[in-house]
């Protein structure tokens, strides 16, 4: 999809191109280079005026690398996924770590993590990326490297746990549950700075641009629909409930690593706590379709038995014992197959109902059938022809049961 648009916004560039003239050209080049310098100097400015407290950062700590760490690496992987898509891999996401509940609770609990560094879209990597960089600078030179690295991991982990207990079908993909975890680590170290009168306070400009950028993020979340709204405020919680116990002295020295580390082994013993409950989920789908495949198999296997019996080529006998030892045996063992393996979700658990009852009426039907051949019964095939229109009325009704 990424490529199809770079490709249409570079043919549009390219008829513009040859449908203007070189002076025509020249004049938006000066204007978005004069455009451009405009922009340059009220960059110049801004920092200037707040050079004071840009010092007092570098001060703290010279080099915020776990912020520029984590940019290269998320662009890094996006080129990755980008190029692998243009490949023709199906399911790139989920190949290169994206995370989706019946693969992450079944024993790919690595991808909560390899989740945060695949993103479905340029403009989600963009907005994660601008919120990291703007804040990530600032925020990891108050706190620290490790400090920083541990709750982006931490949030990123509870909103992934978030996603997969509410939407266990649906793919999972970004690091916007982490981000939401660094606005709410940096809201409750500045509660815990407001407490603590620290001598390096973030001014106003600063937090101005810091809200902007704060406002694109989860606005942004919040009407692409890409993100869900539990992930984001997980993070933020957990965020936020980790710089509660990390801000306390942070406005004299970054957090210490050991309770940097402390913090992270505490919450992380919490995610498994919670994930505990959702191993093991179960996509009853594929059973279900085997079911009716298989249904299908004997139907058809029957209705060639009963046009060889019409020309005299097979006998009732012969038709007892396929149904008896054949069909009914085939039908009773997919009903063992639908029977519940692991944490099943309120709609296919009414999937798995809905396949019983319909099971249970093609068996009663068979064995009808069956008995109907053995007595040499007109009455009892009307039944077992009655039998089988319920059990069609009953798929009419469930219309998920043989959706394929």
């Amino acid at each position: 999809m990424l490529v199809m648009a770079l490709l249409v916004v570079f043919g549009l560039a390219l008829v513009i191109y040859r449908a203007t003239t070189s002076t025509e050209r020249a004049r938006v080049a000066a204007a978005l280079n004069a455009l451009l310098q405009r922009w340059l100097l009220a960059f110049e400015d801004w920092h200037a005026t707040h050079a004071a407290f840009f010092d007092g950062l570098r001060a703290r700590q010279r080099v915020a690398w776990v912020t520029r760490s984590l940019v290269v690496v998320n662009v890094l992987m996006f080129a990755v996924v980008l190029l692998s898509s243009g490949f023709g891999h199906r399911d790139v996401l989920l190949d290169w770590g994206a995370s989706v509940g019946l693969r992450t609770t079944n024993g790919e609990w690595w991808r909560l993590l390899t989740s945060l560094f695949v993103h479905a879209g340029v403009v989600q990597l963009v907005t994660c990326l601008i919120a990291v960089l703007s804040l990530g600078l600032v925020l990891e030179r108050i706190v620290g490297s490790v400090a920083l690295l541990c709750v982006y991991a931490i949030a990123g982990v509870f909103a992934g746990l978030a996603v997969v207990s509410a939407y266990p079908m649906a793919v999972s993909a970004g690091a916007s549950g982490s981000v939401a975890g660094l606005y709410g680590l940096a809201g409750a170290t500045a509660i815990w700075g407001l407490s603590q009168q620290p001598p390096l306070r973030v001014p106003w400009g600063v937090l101005r641009w810091l809200f902007v950028v704060a406002l694109v993020f989860f606005g942004h979340g919040a009407l692409s629909g890409i993100v869900t709204i539990e992930a984001e405020l997980t993070g933020f919680a957990v965020g936020a409930l980790c710089g509660v116990v990390l801000g306390r002295g942070v406005s004299r020295h970054p957090v210490p690593f050991r309770r940097s580390i402390a913090v992270a082994a505490a919450t992380l013993a919490l995610a498994l706590a919670v994930a505990v409950p959702l191993h093991g989920t179960t996509n009853v789908k594929p059973d279900v379709d085997r079911m009716m495949a298989t249904d299908e198999e004997t139907s058809a296997r029957f209705r060639g038995a009963a046009t060889q019996l019409a020309v005299g080529r097979t006998s009732e006998k012969a038709m007892i014992a396929l149904i008896e030892r054949d069909i009914v045996p085939a039908l009773q063992a997919e009903q063992s197959r639908l029977l519940p393996r692991g944490r099943v979700l309120d709609d296919q658990q009414d999937l798995i109902n809905a396949a019983n009852a319909y099971l249970q009426l093609r068996i009663d039907g068979w064995r009808l059938r069956a008995a109907a051949f053995r007595k040499g019964s007109l009455a009892m095939l009307r039944q077992a022809d009655s039998k089988d229109g319920t059990a069609r009325d009953f798929l009419a009704q469930h219309p998920a049961l043989s959706l394929r």
